[in-house]
């Protein structure tokens, strides 16, 4: 994942252009790396968080479905924009649970799975990226 976003010389340079080229792109994520979170086993340790969250996001109507794409691994390039706000969900410091190596079923989970959701909201799209077969140098 890592390289996909980071392995080109121009990496940087060449994530800049994409978001440049398209004003409603927010997040450019690794090749392959979206997943759905309808499947059953992606959100089953999640519902408890992903069912408060929806409504505060306006997206109740995905309670229970959760058909939603989010970037496994939560690596990825963002467009500010695309996620500013996403602390006014109404989440206190403290709602956070403790880091203890949980692999599932903490708000910080939830909010991860939600991540490309909230940017769609504003009106913001995705796209592939892989730094490292991209060209290098000036593009026209």
């Amino acid at each position: 994942m890592i390289s996909s976003l980071l392995g080109g010389g121009d990496a940087i340079t060449l994530a800049e252009q994409r978001f440049a080229n398209r004003a409603d792109l927010g997040l450019l994520v690794p090749p392959g790396s979206l997943i759905d979170l309808g499947i059953e086993e992606i959100n089953a340790g999640n519902r408890v968080w992903l069912d408060r969250l929806l409504p505060r996001m306006g997206c109740a109507d995905l309670i229970g479905s959760y058909r939603v794409l989010f970037p496994a691994g939560s690596m990825y390039w963002f467009r500010v924009e695309a996620l500013a706000g996403l602390d006014d969900l109404g989440l206190a410091e403290d709602a956070f649970e403790l880091e203890a190596g949980q692999l599932d079923g903490t708000l910080a989970h939830a909010i991860e799975r939600l991540i490309l959701l909230y940017a769609s909201t504003k009106g913001y799209g995705v796209e592939e990226f892989e730094a490292a077969r991209l060209p290098v140098g000036p593009t026209h």
